[in-house]
C-alpha cells in the first residue's frame, strides 16, 4: 500500500530545466538583487507573450517542478545551471533542502495559477 504513496519519478527529459529554476530563484528572492529580480520579471513576461510554444514551455517547466516532491530528483545537469545563473541559491538550497524546494514549488504553482 505504500508504493502507491510514493510520487513518480519523472524520466531526466521531463525534468525542469535550469534557466527556469534560476527564473524562479529570481522571482522569489526579490530583496536579493533588485536588478536580477527586475530582469527575470521582464524574461518571464517575454517567454509568457513571445509565443504559444515559449508560453507552453514555461508552463510545462512550472508543472514539471511540481511534480517533483524531492529536489535530489533533478538532475545533476540543470543543477549545474542553476548554480551558473545563482550560486547563492544553489548554497541556501543545500542548506535548507526541504524548504528551499517547497518554496520554489510553491513559487511554480503560483506562476503557473496566474
Amino acid at each position: 500500500m505504500s508504493a502507491l504513496l510514493s510520487a513518480p519519478v519523472l524520466p531526466a527529459a521531463l525534468a525542469p530545466s535550469g534557466q527556469v529554476l534560476a527564473l524562479l530563484t529570481a522571482l522569489s528572492n526579490p530583496g536579493a538583487d533588485h536588478s536580477r529580480h527586475t530582469s527575470a520579471l521582464a524574461a518571464r513576461d517575454s517567454a509568457l507573450s513571445s509565443s504559444p510554444e515559449s508560453y507552453g514551455n514555461l508552463c510545462q517547466n512550472f508543472v514539471r517542478i511540481l511534480a517533483l516532491v524531492d529536489i535530489n530528483d533533478v538532475p545533476m545537469e540543470e543543477m549545474r545551471v542553476l548554480e551558473e545563473n545563482d550560486p547563492t541559491s544553489v548554497l541556501q538550497l543545500r542548506h535548507d533542502p526541504q524548504g528551499g524546494w517547497l518554496q520554489l514549488r510553491q513559487m511554480a504553482g503560483l506562476l503557473l495559477k496566474n
